[in-house]
């Protein structure tokens, strides 16, 4: 326990101050924790193994545990976010979506958007923690995600923009559709049985052998440096294009990005 508390004093000495955002001087976080994420371990977790930390620390935060789809997206609309140092997640990727897309639903986004985010393994799919803990050469465990988001440094972490139909939204981590999809959906109904539900739920749709029909509309890939060369070469100021006969796709990638905590 004494180690532990030596460790977190030195991270929390660490500590980036987030100027930028208006946030306090010490680290004050509001983290969401998901009770149904993974196996439902998540407040458990958090308990025995987070929030000790943090008190060792001397890191304040608010406790949210949420109670229905789009809980923390409603109340991320509404926050005072010069409040907090960061927003911290107990949960899995989806609770990231949420956030990302509470942020981004702001009338001052553009500020918003910039608000560290830190996520506690406890769910099903963490790809994000796993790629932010392999970086830095960590295990894989909430102890180390806590340990980092104490620490306090910054992953900037771009975002992406989808139109649909009917809707916009904004993602950080995975966009999928047709098989992947359906395999992702088909199998939150199985979340009792862990990791194991995404095999489950993937030999359920081929079985069910299902056709999906769409259209894919891309821009080709441009060398900026090839293109910079080649156009040099030519005499006046031609522009290097491609005629692929296909109009623009619809997902695009903003100047803005979220940053991310090293979690």
């Amino acid at each position: 326990k004494h180690l532990i508390r030596e460790q977190c004093y030195k991270a929390l000495r660490m500590t980036f101050v987030y100027h930028d955002i208006g946030g306090p001087l010490s680290p004050h976080f509001l983290i969401f924790i998901n009770p149904k994420a993974g196996q439902g371990k998540s407040l458990s977790i958090f308990q025995e193994q987070v929030q000790p930390m943090l008190e060792l620390a001397n890191v304040t935060f608010n406790v949210i545990v949420t109670e229905r789809k789009d809980h923390a997206r409603d109340i991320i609309k509404t926050y005072d976010l010069s409040s907090i140092t960061g927003i911290v997640m107990a949960s899995g990727d989806g609770l990231l979506y949420e956030v990302i897309n509470g942020l981004m639903s702001r009338s001052d986004w553009e500020t918003a958007i910039k608000t560290p985010v830190g996520m506690l393994p406890t769910g099903t799919g963490n790809s994000l923690c796993a790629s932010l803990l392999y970086e830095r050469s960590e295990e894989y465990s909430a102890r180390n995600a806590a340990f980092h988001i104490i620490r306090g440094g910054i992953q900037p972490l771009s975002t992406c923009t989808v139109h649909t139909i009917s809707d916009t939204v904004y993602m950080s981590i995975l966009f999928s559709w047709g098989f992947t999809a359906d395999v992702d959906i088909e199998s939150e109904k199985l979340r009792f049985i862990g990791d194991s539900r995404f095999v489950v739920g993937a030999l359920k749709c081929i079985v069910q052998r299902k056709l999906y029909k769409g259209k894919l509309h891309y821009l080709p890939f441009v060398d900026e440096e090839t293109e910079e060369r080649q156009t040099d070469s030519k005499s006046g100021s031609e522009n290097v294009t491609s005629d692929t006969g296909n109009e623009s796709i619809s997902v695009n990638q903003p100047h803005t990005s979220v940053g991310a905590t090293e979690s």
